[in-house]
């Protein structure tokens, strides 16, 4: 996937999860299905890495952003951490099969490294 289009699928990601908060957020405050919708694309977008806490929507509508995305794509957290000196070195690195995550060798520098990666990053 190229840089455009991935962030165009950002972008669409973004604004996907913009107007879900903005309809649940419609909704009753005490109704069980927003109760556990919030929290379920909190807690999503928490272990992702995009945002910061899982407790409060507003970060969602005021926070999150294209560039929280990319920010956690494996080439930039490798260049990050500085396992390599650029993020084109890293995307290199990534293409060549030198990078693991776990047990899987990571092809993809497309790859959304989540949260807990420091017990699972390798090279």
């Amino acid at each position: 996937m190229g840089c455009r289009e991935a962030n165009e699928r950002y972008n669409r990601l973004v604004g996907s999860c913009k107007k879900l908060v903005h309809r649940l957020s419609l909704l009753d405050p005490t109704d069980p299905y927003r109760l556990l919708h919030e929290q379920r694309l909190l807690d999503k977008l928490y272990a992702i890495g995009v945002i910061t806490t899982a407790s409060k929507t507003s970060e969602v509508e005021n926070k999150l952003s294209v560039s929280a995305f990319c920010r956690r794509r494996i080439a930039v957290v490798m260049a990050r951490l500085r396992m390599c000196e650029t993020v084109s070195a890293g995307v290199k690195f990534v293409e060549q099969g030198h990078v693991r995550v776990g047990p899987e060798v990571i092809t993809d520098p497309a790859y959304l490294v989540p949260r807990s990666f420091p017990q699972t990053f390798a090279c």
